[in-house]
């Protein structure tokens, strides 16, 4: 990009005639409104973001298909199931059993697309619950000794 610019846009600046001195006699200042040359800059926006664009492109189909290829064989260090393992929330109660939901998804998306189910339960409540009956049971047996 700054090749084209060097070798294309500061020629053209520089032969612009519109009289300016030092740093500006390069720059599109000396160019004149209205002439033929303020095109090059234009021409020269529109192919660098054609350029880029193109890269971009091209960056994205390569990323892609690496992803993809990464997705369907990994790296030696892991098993598919780490490689596509997804986190659901806010899941019925009818399917909080990792047969249900095992069972569900692959109705869902086909037997072989799912690795297994499993479901996590918030137990926060009923561990502070079983510490408080801990705590009872223990005072209960020290009053009875």
């Amino acid at each position: 990009g700054a090749a084209v610019a060097a070798v294309v846009l500061i020629p053209c600046y520089a032969t612009g005639r519109h009289s300016e001195k030092g740093f500006y006699a390069s720059t599109i200042a000396n160019l004149q409104k209205g002439r033929p040359r303020m095109w090059a800059p234009v021409a020269y926006a529109y192919f660098f973001t054609a350029v880029i664009l193109r890269l971009l492109t091209k960056e994205a189909r390569r990323y892609a298909r690496l992803r993809t290829r990464f997705l369907a064989e990994g790296d030696d260090d892991d098993g598919p199931q780490a490689r596509c393992s997804v986190v659901v929330e806010r899941v019925p109660k009818a399917l909080r059993s990792d047969d249900a939901l095992t069972a569900y998804f692959r109705r869902l998306m086909g037997a072989d697309a799912v690795h297994s189910a499993v479901v996590f339960v918030d137990c926060r409540d009923l561990e502070k619950i079983l510490k408080e009956r801990d705590a009872a049971a223990a005072a209960r047996d020290a009053a009875l000794e």
